[in-house]
């Protein structure tokens, strides 16, 4: 950017979306909380009666991250495509901020996945979309060796950097070489803020001094990904608290009550973020911060 767009000297700003991943009830039961608690949009899937969806989004200002989820009962590269495709035509009246995809099928030869990418990068320039790809178990990132060899073939490749599910992958916290954080950084749209450990893709509670080591990985990995992003010129940078429901959630095995309240995890995981990086991020106080 050059030194005459004011764009290039305004501070960066951190937009935190709220995921609507097991809120129980209809959506119309969580937005109004969702922007009273202080978060800029919202993640997920379109709901069934999505012109009334579109419509309170917009009367609470609300910004829309549409998640799509691949599917083919032939498990092929060209019927994941296509569902990727149908899904994405289905939701595009909605506007979304963008399109965050669970792509393709962990199981896929590369020459599969290299398919499978090649069109639905192409399908997505040519309709001008703004598309991420997630780093998630059981689909074609699903892991930090697969996933640097694509980048390297795929520039344009945007990635939804959840490493929380690297971590459970790898059994271990990976180092920032074995994660190629130099290299993936620059492909990262987007970031789904929940925190790992070598057993499982979400910890029981990451306010819990036992997993202050796998806290302290993810943030590190999180600040990196910003600060190359921020040197790079990018200005709005987004993340999801995305600490989900069981099974997700750990749950006492004779009540099979949850250890924690995903809600309030990702409330204060959102909390943490704005205080922690408000010298990356200068936007005053968030409500999202109150009564913490």
């Amino acid at each position: 950017m050059s030194e005459g767009n004011p764009l290039s000297r305004s501070s960066p700003t951190l937009t935190i979306i709220r995921h609507l991943w097991g809120l129980d009830g209809h959506w119309r039961d969580w937005l109004t909380k969702i922007k009273a608690s202080g978060y800029a949009g919202v993640e997920g899937p379109p709901p069934a009666d999505s012109d009334a969806f579109a419509a309170a989004l917009r009367a609470l200002d609300l910004h829309y991250v549409c998640q799509i989820v691949t599917h083919a009962s032939d498990r092929s590269a060209t019927g994941h495509f296509q569902s990727f495709k149908s899904q994405i035509e289905a939701a595009s009246p909605l506007s979304p901020l963008f399109f965050t995809s669970h792509s393709g099928v962990d199981m896929w030869p590369l020459d599969e996945s290299r398919r499978f990418l090649s069109n639905a990068l192409t399908y997505a320039a040519k309709q001008g979309l703004d598309v991420s790809h997630e780093t998630h178990r059981g689909r074609i990132f699903f892991n930090p060796r697969d996933t640097l060899q694509l980048l390297s073939e795929f520039p344009d490749l945007q990635l939804t950097a959840d490493l929380s599910h690297w971590v459970n992958v790898c059994e271990r916290i990976p180092d920032d070489a074995t994660l190629g954080l130099a290299l993936l950084a620059p492909h990262i749209r987007h970031i789904h803020g929940r925190v790992g450990y070598a057993q499982g893709p979400q910890v029981p509670d990451p306010r819990a001094p036992a997993y202050a080591l796998e806290l302290a990985a993810h943030e590190r990995w999180w600040a990196e990904i910003w600060r190359i992003r921020i040197g790079a010129g990018q200005r709005q940078l987004t993340l999801t608290p995305e600490f989900g429901p069981p099974p997700y959630q750990q749950t006492s095995p004779y009540t099979a009550l949850p250890l924690a309240d995903p809600w309030d995890v990702s409330l204060w995981m959102a909390a943490r973020l704005r205080e922690r990086f408000a010298h990356t991020f200068p936007q005053g106080e968030s409500p999202l911060l109150k009564g913490m």
